[in-house]
């Protein structure tokens, strides 16, 4: 893997267009996903976000609206696969009075083993000072299965 030339997977989605700053890009564990996370500058000044979840294997791409993202794989009690899960921070542009989100849903299931693994979006509060801060980075401790989003202002 070391020392090999880069191989490009996939093409920018139209909704990362060429004003779009990349920020971020994240592999899944097993390699089958990508998620490449950027901003450009939206309405009054506003820092938008736009992410492109690519699937390898089916080399198809789904735009998210939001600015940070990872993947972890975590064991699901009373399921015996364990459970490959995207989490990502989503904020509309065309709605930016609506508080931002924070998502965990589960990629790449065979759906004749049942339902993937979801938990119910949560909006994330966002303190006096932050209204214009945004998150820039996300990353998983998978020991204590939790996730930890990083904004541009230092908060965690």
């Amino acid at each position: 893997m070391f020392g090999q030339p880069p191989v490009k997977l996939f093409d920018r989605h139209q909704t990362m267009g060429p004003n779009t700053q990349i920020i971020n890009y994240r592999v899944s564990p097993d390699g089958m996903w990508c998620i490449l996370g950027g901003i450009s500058t939206g309405v009054g000044g506003r820092v938008n976000g736009n992410m492109q979840l690519y699937n390898v294997e089916r080399e198809l791409s789904q735009p998210l609206q939001g600015h940070a993202a990872a993947f972890c794989t975590i064991k699901i009690p009373g399921r015996e696969d364990p459970a490959q899960l995207i989490v990502f921070h989503e904020k509309k542009a065309k709605n930016p009075a609506e508080p931002p989100w924070f998502y965990i849903k589960e990629i790449g299931r065979d759906p004749n083993r049942g339902p993937p693994f979801a938990v119910a979006p949560v909006s994330i509060p966002v303190p006096a000072d932050g209204v214009g801060d945004f998150p820039v980075s996300m990353a998983i401790d998978q020991k204590h299965e939790i996730a930890f989003m990083f904004t541009r202002k230092g908060y965690v």
